[in-house]
Formats: C-alpha cells, sequence, structure tokens
C-alpha cells in the first residue's frame, strides 16, 4: 500500500515476480513485459503487467500463453504513481533490474518510470494494436473510405498474403531506411487522397511524419523488435 501520491495497492505473488525474472531477463528470449494501463475500477486505475510463459506451447495455435504478471491499482496516471509501482518490484525481486524489454501503448508516464527504475539499455517496444488503433482512427476522421485506410495500414505494417509475407515500412533496416521508404510512400499515399478529396490537401503523409514517424523508429522498427528478442523475418 502507498499514500504517498495517492491510494495505491499492488498485488503480486513470489510466482509472478519469480516468471518475470524468468521470462523477461534473458537477451533472446522472446519475451517482453507487457504495461497497459486497462481499465478502471471504480475511482481506481488498473494497470495490468503480462508476460508470455514460453514453457508451455498450445498445440492448437503454437503459440505460448500470456500470463498475467503483477498489477497495480491506483488513484492516479502519473510519473509519480507509476515509479512507485515498478521500484517496489525491483525491492522485492532485485534481479527484475535485468528486464530486456517492456512494451507499452505509449503512456509517457509508464515510460518515464520504467526507464528511470532500470537499467538504461531497456528496450521499448510500442503496441502495433494499439498503433493501428491511432492510425485508423485518424484516418476516419480524415473521412477516407476503408479500402483506402486499410491500405495504408498494410504499407506502414505489412501484411500475410496466403503463405507470403508482404513488408511494410516497419521491417525497414534501420532509420535512415525506414525515412526513405516513407519519403517514397508520399506520392502513392497522396493519389489515393485526392482520388476522395480532390480539393483538399493531402494529410496523410505529413501527419505520420510529424506525429508517428520517430516513435516507430525508436520503438517499433525491425531493428529495435530484434534487438529485444523478437523474431522479425
Amino acid at each position: 500500500m502507498n499514500f504517498d501520491t495517492g491510494p495505491s495497492c499492488i498485488l503480486a505473488t513470489d510466482s509472478q515476480l519469480k516468471n518475470l525474472v524468468r521470462f523477461c531477463t534473458s537477451p533472446g528470449a522472446s519475451c517482453i513485459l507487457g504495461i497497459d494501463p486497462t481499465f478502471n475500477l471504480g475511482k481506481f486505475y488498473v494497470t495490468v503487467t503480462t508476460f508470455i510463459y514460453t514453457h508451455v506451447v498450445n498445440k492448437g495455435t503454437n503459440k505460448s500463453p500470456t500470463f498475467f504478471g503483477p498489477m497495480f491499482v491506483a488513484t492516479e496516471k502519473t510519473y509519480e504513481s507509476y515509479f512507485f509501482f515498478f521500484s517496489s518490484l525491483l525491492k522485492l525481486e532485485p534481479k527484475l533490474s535485468n528486464v530486456v524489454a517492456f512494451g507499452t501503448d505509449g503512456e509517457q508516464a509508464i515510460v518515464k518510470a520504467v526507464k528511470a527504475t532500470f537499467h538504461d539499455k531497456i528496450i521499448h517496444l510500442r503496441c502495433f494494436i494499439h498503433m493501428k488503433d491511432i492510425i485508423r482512427r485518424k484516418l476516419t476522421d480524415l473521412l477516407l473510405p476503408e479500402q483506402v485506410r486499410e491500405e495504408i495500414v498494410r504499407d506502414i505494417f505489412g501484411t500475410q498474403q496466403g503463405t507470403v509475407y508482404v513488408k511494410g515500412i516497419l521491417d525497414t533496416l534501420d532509420s535512415a531506411d525506414f525515412d526513405q521508404r516513407l519519403t517514397r510512400l508520399k506520392a502513392k499515399w497522396d493519389d489515393m487522397e485526392k482520388s476522395v478529396h480532390p480539393h483538399d490537401d493531402p494529410q496523410v503523409h505529413q501527419w505520420i511524419l510529424d506525429n508517428l514517424s520517430s516513435v516507430m523508429k525508436d520503438s517499433m522498427i525491425a531493428p529495435v523488435r530484434e534487438s529485444a528478442g523478437l523474431d522479425y523475418s
């Protein structure tokens, strides 16, 4: 319990802490510490951590299950409250200082608190699902039809076509390659927008360049995912 930053409570078991060490602290283990302020519980915010239990594989999906880690119940979603959460976990299990990578939906208070708590080389990954939602909402606000919206999403995130995976700009080799690929997409995206709104200036490319490109290069492109132990091939 903590009352310095508003009433808050950490829910964690010894087994959860040991499993976080077991699966999230070995380079190349392909296990990311997921952190998500998932839902509200009355006047409280509930932040859930997750990890992949890689020692078990579902025969039907050939994938390992996602397990819950420690949870945090608080009245505030601030840097101070999250710092209390993560620093408390570190006190309970010092080996968590070796966590390789963590994933978020971009909540800056969480990102700053994690980086202040753990080692300076910890890798931050942005959630693809949340980022797709952000982009789709913007494209919908621009009154672009679904066909155009999904084509732009595929250009960014890639797509599976039968047995063939068609890479997107997030599957780039490095930041410079990402910039070049994004630049090459400008003409295509501009033409797609003009076909829908011929009298308006195109906005999609500039919006992504101004608001999302840095985030993508820092926490989403293939080399970053590879450094976190994820297979992106």
